[in-house]
């Protein structure tokens, strides 16, 4: 969750509170992340480390997306 609040204090929308596991669950986060790694396949035919890393990377995205304006400023930077 660290590298998640560092990313929402430095680059949170105005709104944006740090999270922690309580915020988490109540958001239903671990539930969803479960299902989207189900659909992913991550976890089943991984070795554990891997899947560590891959559920740990799905958390970070889904908080800095909804927590922060970073993906939109990534867009924005990239000339298409």
């Amino acid at each position: 969750m660290s590298v998640t609040n560092a990313a929402i204090e430095e680059h949170g929308k105005p709104d944006a509170e740090k999270t922690d596991v309580e915020a988490a669950r109540q958001l239903g986060i671990p539930d969803h992340a479960n299902r989207l790694m189900e659909e992913m396949g991550i976890g089943e035919d991984m070795p554990p480390g891997q899947a560590l890393m891959a559920s740990s990377a799905v958390f970070v995205l889904m908080n800095v997306t909804a927590k922060t304006d970073l993906p939109k400023q990534m867009m924005g930077d990239l000339e298409l």
